[in-house]
């Protein structure tokens, strides 16, 4: 019987369900109906394991911050050093420097706090205060590329907020997996090979291909964990037997 991970599952009771339902002629309320309830909770499980992305998602959204955070950081120190020349340019410097810091440390807000913070702070310099910005180029580009990486952080972080909603309407993977599992091995492959014995003409190439597929499946689990034998075997990969 197959033996995978939420993904080799996923992948083998499509290929299973593309199958059953490219036979046409099959008059048989139980397999059409297990057949059904095969191909929905697969898709449950696709829908499931997309879910696992969220890693990948959460891993962008941290590294996008960490941009903003060090291009905030480098414009304080940009005007700390342009207020410390007594000019003109110094005292404008240092009006621009006192809108910073009157955000305070925004790096330790939350991710919303610091999003809208970080945009009120944009606002504030490029319309109230575009005079003194216009005096530092290099102040104005860090702050263009601020922006810009801040409203790139509103998009993946709005693909995190559905990613929760997804994961709050969907089961696990795992859980799901035994699901698509129990269907496949139990009910329809087991009633496809008894069948075929009662009636080889209608159900005994249907079966074999059936079989076929999960063997083909097996065969390339083995390989994979023959490749993987001295790593440490993740809790995914298991045995239905």
């Amino acid at each position: 019987m197959l033996r995978a991970n939420s993904n080799q599952v996923n992948n083998a009771a499509e290929l299973v369900c593309k199958k059953c339902l490219s036979v046409g002629d099959i008059s048989d309320s139980y397999f059409t109906t297990t057949v059904s309830a095969l191909n929905t909770s697969n898709g449950t499980l696709t829908t499931s394991i997309g879910n696992s992305s969220k890693s990948e998602v959460t891993k962008r959204q941290s590294s996008k911050d960490s941009q903003r955070d060090a291009y905030n950081t480098g414009i304080k120190y940009l005007l700390r050093g342009y207020a410390c020349f007594p000019s003109l340019e110094g005292e404008s410097a240092q009006r621009l420097l006192n809108v910073v810091n009157s955000f305070g440390k925004i790096n330790i807000l939350s991710y919303n706090e610091e999003t809208a913070e970080l945009t009120s702070m944009y606002k504030k310099l490029t319309t109230e205060y575009a005079d003194d910005l216009a005096k530092f180029s290099d102040v104005s580009s860090r702050l263009s590329l601020l922006n810009t990486t801040n409203e790139e952080f509103k998009v993946i972080q709005g693909e995190v907020s559905k990613l929760h909603v997804d994961m709050d309407n969907t089961v696990s993977a795992s859980k799901q997996k035994k699901v698509v599992m129990d269907i496949l091995n139990n009910n329809l492959l087991l009633y496809l090979e008894s069948m075929a014995k009662v009636n080889p003409a209608t159900y005994a190439s249907l079966a074999e291909d059936v079989s076929r597929i999960i063997e083909d499946a097996n065969i390339k689990i083995r390989m994979s964990l023959r490749s993987k034998a001295t790593d440490e075997v993740t809790p995914e990969v298991a045995e239905q037997n």
